[in-house]
């Protein structure tokens, strides 16, 4: 059986794929209105890390963000002023669950 690596296609060669799904809380109540923003600085604080990181080009960075009452869907492809940010907030919650995703 080939090693995934030796079977890539060269065209693919330098880019790489990420993912992380977590569970965040905190003890005090997070407005859906403060989700919305910690979505889009999310975006934007990945995107530029990896820039100072070295990557050469950002594919797609997504973030789904999960409460019991709602959901936010946010993605940029690298540059801070566009960042995209859809979705509704639901109710004030403790926690939330996290998926970010990125092909850079």
């Amino acid at each position: 059986m080939k090693d995934d690596l030796q079977s890539r296609d060269p065209l693919h060669e330098g880019i790489f794929a990420y993912s992380v799904s977590c569970l965040l809380s905190r003890d005090r109540d997070i407005e859906g209105n403060e989700l919305r923003r910690f979505a889009g600085e999310l975006m934007v604080s990945v995107s530029g890390t990896c820039f100072h990181y070295g990557a050469i080009d950002i594919g797609h960075i997504k973030a789904y963000i999960e409460t019991g009452t709602g959901f936010l869907y946010a993605d940029t492809l690298g540059d801070a002023g566009d960042v995209t940010i859809e979705g509704r907030e639901g109710n004030a919650v403790h926690g939330f669950r996290l998926v970010l995703n990125s092909v850079i």
